[in-house]
């Protein structure tokens, strides 16, 4: 009870066996690798992501708009939202040449995914428009903003 689980360790977090009135912070590229790998920070991203293309599904920019202002609670600046546009497209292009690697980025936690994870095909039920390779390609763009300064420090 007493010794917080690994990830909350890298993040600083108290043992629990005595008050703390302030924590020590800390910045290591292990933390990165937590928000990147962490299977609760993926499902996070994942669920992020298809609630922000179910909310915008016909345009990828206001999607991405959406995620960074929930993250980070602010809209992002033009220069900001011009590289997480570029890095969905490019997303887009590296799932369409290797599909089967991101269909296990999908599956990752308990939340049942919204996609249609066989060949990240677009769904067949009627009113969803939603494909797989859009959540692929907009749940690592919610993974670079997780990691990104914006959302990461409080300002």
């Amino acid at each position: 009870r007493t010794a917080p689980p690994p990830s909350m360790l890298t993040f600083d977090a108290t043992s629990r066996e005595t008050c703390t009135a302030k924590r020590e912070l800390t910045t290591t590229p292990l933390q990165a690798l937590v928000v990147l790998n962490d299977p609760q920070f993926v499902e996070a991203a994942r669920v992020l992501a298809e609630r922000a293309l179910a909310s915008h599904p016909d345009d990828a920019g206001s999607a991405i708009d959406a995620m960074f202002v929930r993250l980070a609670s602010r809209p992002p600046d033009p220069r900001e939202r011009h590289l997480l546009i570029s890095l969905y497209e490019g997303e887009v292009k590296r799932i369409q040449a290797e599909p089967e690697r991101f269909a296990e980025l999908l599956s990752v936690g308990e939340h049942p995914s919204r996609a249609p994870i066989p060949g990240l095909a677009a769904d067949d039920t009627p009113g969803d428009s939603i494909s797989g390779l859009q959540i692929a390609a907009m749940t690592v763009t919610a993974q670079a903003i997780l990691n990104s300064d914006a959302a990461v420090w409080r300002r």
